[in-house]
């Protein structure tokens, strides 16, 4: 799946609008993906937003995990041996 930003609201080219519907169906997808037995290590230097995405996803079934760092989430990676890593492409 691919998003693009940022959404430009006053640019209707078809593909802006094919996308956000693409988007839309993934996202009630998502709303019924049984996640039973995936393994996903979420990192984040953001502690509320590990804690939101574990919810969510925990609430599908899924085993998760968090790390706040990069060493942490090395060590939890080797341990937890996860099938999905979701991290934040910014943190330091």
């Amino acid at each position: 799946m691919f998003v693009t930003l940022p959404w430009e609201p006053g640019r209707h080219d078809g593909k802006q609008e094919a996308d956000a519907l693409r988007n839309g169906a993934v996202d009630e997808a998502v709303v019924e993906a049984d996640l039973t037995g995936i393994k996903v290590l979420v990192v984040d230097d953001e502690e509320d937003s590990v804690a939101a995405v574990k919810r969510i996803l925990k609430r599908r079934g899924a085993e998760v995990r968090g790390a706040g760092s990069m060493d942490e989430a090395l060590g939890e990676f080797r341990q937890f041996a996860p099938h999905v890593v979701l991290s934040d492409i910014g943190m330091p």
